[in-house]
């Protein structure tokens, strides 16, 4: 769907069709407490998974991706590391070899595992197929965290990827009926606790039912659940706007992110900067975090 001026129709029994302006259109699509901690989620998997790029053993996922090939090697040098952390002390050794491929060329490589091989000892060493300097020993691995932390990392991510594809579809929702919705003003009906606090810095969360009278001279309700219902609880009656074909599909506009207005005349105001800027630093971080990663990723990896 296209916005475009004020004076097109939108087809809901002749409502003048409104003008979104960016900053709000920004601010609904990316800006949402479900989009919010979504943003957070991601930024969370992205840095994780460049603090593990360094130490991760690539090579498996190289292998995977491009084949396996084997063949033999010699140990050249083992060196013993200790970790120490909460769950206890952790030994393993790092191991540096050398292997011939077929076509004579030489590689090396480093190897960590749990037990130790002795130098010039011989060992089957694998390799990715088109990529030859991807290679470990055989029951080891080629960095010091094995992959299979990799998706335990990521995971929160992609939680984080499901919340914004939910928020944004909210927020499509409420474009659509902002620019080509019927503006109402609805009554504050019930107000319940839905989640009580459990420690003194969180808030509880309220579902709050509204009613209103449509077009059609019937009362609809429209509900929403927020931590904060002081913002809607400041007038005798709340702004919002509704679908006439549907009015069960409703918005307050005091629920949405930067809770915008709809002035006399049907023109909706522009957000104000401070909370487009405050609503998108972690939008704008989270894409930074994910472009990052990815070319870090793409180059180190390969």
């Amino acid at each position: 769907m296209a916005f475009g001026g004020r004076e097109q129709h939108y087809g809901y029994h002749g409502i003048v069709r409104r003008h979104v302006p960016a900053s709000v259109w920004l601010l609904l699509l990316l800006g949402g407490e479900v989009n919010q901690v979504g943003w957070l989620a991601v930024i969370f998997a992205a840095v994780g998974s460049l603090a593990l790029l360094p130490d991760l053993d690539r090579v498996a996922i190289a292998l995977w991706i491009d084949g396996k090939e084997t063949c033999q090697g010699t140990v050249t040098s083992v060196r013993k590391e200790i970790c120490t952390c909460e769950y206890g002390t952790i030994v393993r050794y790092a191991h540096r070899y050398r292997f011939t491929l077929p076509d004579g060329e030489e590689q090396t490589g480093i190897s960590y595992g749990r037990r130790r091989v002795e130098p010039a000892t011989s060992v089957t060493v694998e390799y990715a197929r088109t990529l030859p300097f991807r290679s470990r020993i055989k029951g080891m691995w080629s960095g010091r965290v094995r992959s299979v932390v990799l998706p335990f990392m990521l995971l929160p991510g992609a939680v984080g990827l499901v919340l914004l594809v939910h928020g944004m579809r909210r927020g499509v929702g409420a474009i659509r009926l902002l620019a080509g919705g019927q503006a109402g003003l609805g009554t504050l009906h019930s107000k319940t606790l839905v989640v009580a606090p459990i420690k003194s810095y969180q808030r509880a969360t309220y579902r709050l039912v509204f009613r209103f009278l449509a077009l059609d001279g019937l009362t609809y309700e429209a509900s929403c659940r927020t931590e904060h219902p002081e913002r809607l609880e400041d007038q005798q009656q709340e702004a919002l706007v509704y679908d006439p074909r549907n009015p069960r599909h409703a918005v307050l506009l005091d629920d949405l992110p930067g809770s915008p207005t709809i002035g006399p005349d049907g023109a909706i105001a522009p957000a104000s900067r401070g909370a487009v800027t405050v609503r998108l630093l972690l939008p704008v971080a989270g894409l930074i975090s994910l472009t990052v990663c990815a070319l870090l990723y793409a180059v180190r990896f390969w």
